[in-house]
């Protein structure tokens, strides 16, 4: 929101990449279509949400990727991250892998 309220960035992209899904995060922005939220974290596990069909509603309808993977795939996860550069709020890149 910080980002948004200063003008440096109109849309934003959260990554929680864990063994938990991000539910909070994910109810916080659900219908909120600036945000972008992706979700990598073991299924089923607690808290039990962040199925690949909880994709966002209303005028956030697709803002929201759940990947959940089995245990012990964090090799397919960071290969997936791999792919992607992260910016951050300072303008620091950081590219997983």
């Amino acid at each position: 929101r910080h980002l948004q309220a200063t003008g440096a960035a109109r849309r934003v992209a959260i990554v929680d990449w864990d063994v938990h899904h991000g539910n909070g995060t994910q109810d916080i922005f659900y219908r909120d279509p600036t945000v972008f939220f992706l979700s990598l974290h073991q299924f089923p596990f607690y808290p039990g949400t962040g199925d690949d069909s909880e994709t966002g509603s209303g005028k956030g309808l697709g803002t929201v990727f759940n990947l959940p993977v089995e245990f012990d795939a964090s090799k397919r996860a960071k290969q997936i991250l791999s792919e992607y550069r992260i910016v951050d709020g300072a303008g620091a890149v950081a590219v997983v892998g």
